[in-house]
């Protein structure tokens, strides 16, 4: 499905009217033309199955494509999915030893897909991104198959103000995470913040805040990614 990015509310718009806040994207294309109308990660498909509804019935995951290299691409969920602390009592505060890559790469990865899906996962192999604007240095590299974009990742892939934007999903709402009136959520990248034990995340208006809070809030949301074998998700035919 081919859709755009709302400028004004960081929505997805799959026409040219913004479906949440009611923008006339044509309009605003035509009068404005320095106010960009995103079609970057446009498109959007479905893999793997996680709870959905606030009583934990399952859906498809929905996944937005930031990039497509040779065989492979990198998926983002469209959605956060679930409200999970970045560490717990035991565990540290950086990527390599936090609770919540232990849980993406072994319960969420077990439950949420298929082996045959498993098997089209490309592990990744990198560090946690450090954290330039505080002067931090990336941290110990470890292999993924699933994990949370870094500071540098946001920077790459949004460039465009307020498309990084996310809403939250039923269930991970029911889970914890704290909601704006209009649905959007804050949501945990994998870069370290400011003081030690804060993390870096993306606040509710997309914004990337370097600074970070703390490893342990528990109203952050969970939104993975991960890079796939482009055929398994129908990728390969472009």
């Amino acid at each position: 499905m081919k859709i755009k990015f709302c400028p004004f509310c960081g929505s997805h718009a799959a026409s040219d009217r913004c479906y949440a806040c009611g923008a006339d994207l044509a309009a605003v294309s035509a009068a404005c033309p320095d106010i960009k109308v995103s079609d970057d990660m446009s498109t959007v498909l479905e893999f793997g199955r996680y709870p959905y509804t606030a009583d934990g019935a399952e859906a498809a995951i929905r996944w937005i494509v930031l990039e497509k290299t040779g065989n492979a691409a990198l998926l983002l969920a469209e959605n956060v999915i679930d409200c999970r602390r970045f560490k717990d009592g035991a565990s540290g505060a950086r990527w390599s030893e936090c609770a919540l890559r232990e849980w993406l790469n072994g319960e969420f990865l077990i439950t949420a897909f298929m082996e045959d899906e498993r098997d089209s996962i490309v592990l990744k192999v990198h560090t946690d991104g450090g954290n330039e604007h505080c002067g931090i240095n990336g941290g110990e590299e470890v292999a993924d198959s699933v994990f949370l974009l870094s500071i540098a990742e946001m920077e790459k892939y949004f460039g465009v103000p307020f498309t990084s934007r996310a809403t939250a999903t039923e269930y991970a709402a029911e889970q914890g995470v704290w909601r704006m009136d209009n649905g959007c959520v804050c949501w945990w990248l994998r870069s370290p913040g400011e003081e030690d034990g804060s993390v870096a995340n993306v606040n509710e208006n997309g914004l990337v805040n370097v600074s970070g809070d703390s490893s342990l809030n528990s109203i952050i949301g969970v939104r993975p990614a991960l890079w796939v074998l482009a055929e398994a998700v129908g990728l390969d035919e472009e």
